[in-house]
């Protein structure tokens, strides 16, 4: 969930069944300054998209994160590029994981 104006997400947990142990509270999760550290540090990220038939869609990307924003190269005929136009709902990650 992103506050308007602000491209810092706000932070949530996921909805797991209590047995996994999470907490509910803020409490122990990592800040932003952590996070965009490093995916400052990275250079290569998974970009993970949907296809229209919603189906995965996961590849590699060489970027740049600059002002708390990833920055990649993408031609239009891409399969990533045509995924993000139709949704832009996508998951991003370092590749170190």
């Amino acid at each position: 969930m992103t506050d308007p104006g602000n491209r810092r997400p706000s932070p949530d947990r996921p909805e797991l069944p209590e047995s996994y142990g999470v907490p509910e509270s803020g409490d122990r999760m990592l800040s932003w300054e952590h996070v965009s550290r490093r995916m400052r540090e990275a250079r290569d990220y998974w970009l993970a998209s949907v296809r229209p038939d919603g189906r995965p869609h996961t590849v590699p990307v060489w970027g740049v994160w600059l002002d708390d924003t990833i920055h990649f190269g993408r031609g239009r005929e891409k399969r990533k590029a045509r995924n993000l136009a139709a949704n832009p709902g996508a998951v991003l990650h370092a590749e170190s994981g």
